[in-house]
């Protein structure tokens, strides 16, 4: 039941008003920076927030595995490849609404590409 609750206002919120202009314009992206990555040695911190499309403050936590380049590139793709795996967390918090999403997943090498396995 507070599953739903929690869906409901968050359908209502959205519903009401476009977000979008104001988190785009009043908003920084890395408000929640420094909380998130106080005592975080070892981790490859990635920041996903774009206001554009999203309503939430996004971070991808990677152990760090040390790649010679950027990790959205095809170089980075191989050397993940020849690694066999790596292990991420998805964090999403809203910036309107008290709530977050988690997901643990990895990535995994399949027929020359990489396939996102969701973990527990």
């Amino acid at each position: 039941m507070k599953s739903k609750l929690a869906i409901d206002f968050v359908n209502r919120t959205l519903n009401e008003g476009d977000y979008g202009y104001t988190l785009r314009n009043y908003l920084k992206i890395d408000t929640l920076d420094y909380l998130l990555l106080d005592n975080m040695d070892g981790i490859t911190f990635l920041h996903m927030t774009d206001f554009n499309y999203g309503r939430c403050f996004a971070y991808m936590f990677m152990e760090d595995i040390q790649l010679s380049k950027s990790f959205f590139t095809v170089k980075a793709r191989e050397e993940v490849i020849q690694r066999g795996y790596i292990e991420f967390i998805s964090l999403k918090i809203s910036a309107i609404s008290p709530f977050f999403y988690m997901d643990k997943a990895m990535y995994i090498p399949e027929e020359g590409k990489l396939r996102i396995v969701l973990l527990d």
